[in-house]
């Protein structure tokens, strides 16, 4: 019982913690964002173990989030440079990144256990078999399962405390701005989160079905409301129903 809790738990946390992202994803338009991040952070996570030489938790959340700032740079600045719509900078920027990420991990780091199928894949029963974190004697879990459960509670008080600029911001740029907003500080500090949650889902359902971890919850919430608050609300028993659904 204690192996299934933890994996349906893993599932619970990786669905809520991207569906609170992801709600204002959806709103701004930008699930494409979100899929061209869940794949360039791999060049980050690869150039991450290169530069420290471990895959610590510290240096791969690191060379995520700022592979993730680097592919929204990226695609505004193709966008804004050149006459490629902003779909197309999309597709060019992170399937180019993402090239980059499996050949510095086919030629550099192809001895190590830093495999680009579990970055793909995921595999969220073998989460319980992982090593332990223990503080003051106690043991918290399986470091996937900590780790994963960090990054939702971070989530979740970013929103509570940002929420007003994350709203202002997301439906209503320019009245963010006269309000005195920082909108590009909000816009990347939600790049940065988006980034994080994604890397610490990895090892559970890896790069595809994070994705729609990301845009389910929103999607299927404004069916039944359209408020925000309610959506985010909505987001608690729909990861309840997915992780109970997906394990079975």
């Amino acid at each position: 019982f204690a192996l299934n809790f933890q994996i349906v738990f893993m599932g619970f946390l990786v669905c809520l913690a991207c569906g609170v992202i992801g709600n204002f994803v959806v709103a701004r338009r930008l699930a494409l964002v979100g899929d061209a991040i869940s794949h360039s952070v791999l060049p980050g996570i690869a150039v991450a173990f290169l530069l420290s030489a471990s895959v610590s938790v510290p240096a791969m959340f690191l060379g995520a989030a700022l592979a993730g700032v680097l592919t929204t740079l990226l695609i505004e600045f193709i966008h804004r440079k050149s006459r490629v719509k902003p779909d197309a900078a999309i597709g060019i920027v992170f399937t180019t990144l993402f090239a980059a990420g499996v050949v510095i991990i086919s030629q550099w780091v192809n001895k190590v256990h830093l495999d680009a199928d579990c970055v793909l894949y995921g595999e969220i029963g073998l989460i319980p078999l992982h090593e332990s974190i223990v503080a003051g004697g106690l043991s918290l879990g399986p470091r996937p399962l900590v780790v994963m459960g960090v990054v939702t509670v971070l989530d979740v008080v970013l929103v509570v405390v940002f929420y007003r600029q994350l709203l202002v911001t997301s439906f209503d740029p320019g009245l963010a701005r006269s309000l005195g907003m920082p909108v590009n500080v909000v816009h990347y500090g939600l790049m940065v989160a988006l980034a994080f949650t994604i890397v610490a889902a990895f090892e559970a359902v890896g790069v595809v079905l994070v994705i729609a971890m990301l845009i389910f919850p929103a999607v299927t919430a404004g069916f039944f409301f359209e408020r925000l608050p309610a959506l985010l609300w909505s987001t608690v028993p729909l990861a309840f129903l997915y992780a109970l659904g997906g394990f079975h």
